[in-house]
């Protein structure tokens, strides 16, 4: 069975706290292939370490080029869309730093 392949778009910004349990929960999705493409908001605190992290265990997790300025969420969000390849992708699913997912979301989604 072919699964779909869902783009996860995600925006940090010092989300240190909540980053790791967000991650996992990302990468826990169930009947989907999960893409992970974060862009860090030029973080002051171990935001980019923790996602260079998830890098070096997974080649699901993606770490884009760290905004030049302050991009702010929506600009954000918007330079990920413009400057991923999303040829191979089905879907595209947008996530803040700080929410935990269940892990169907993305399946019911889908199915949606």
């Amino acid at each position: 069975m072919n699964l779909p392949n869902v783009a996860v778009l995600m925006a940090t910004y010092n989300g240190e706290r909540y980053l790791k349990e967000q991650i996992n929960s990302v990468l826990s999705q169930e009947n989907v292939n999960v893409y992970l493409y974060i862009r860090d908001d030029r973080s002051s605190d171990s935001t980019v370490s923790i996602i260079n992290e998830y890098r070096q265990k997974t080649d699901q997790v993606f770490l884009l080029d760290t905004a030049t300025d302050q991009l702010r969420t929506t600009k954000n969000f918007y330079s990920i869309v413009r400057d991923i390849d999303l040829t191979e992708i089905d879907y595209i699913a947008y996530c803040d730093q700080d929410d935990i997912w269940l892990a169907n979301k993305l399946a019911m989604a889908v199915k949606a």
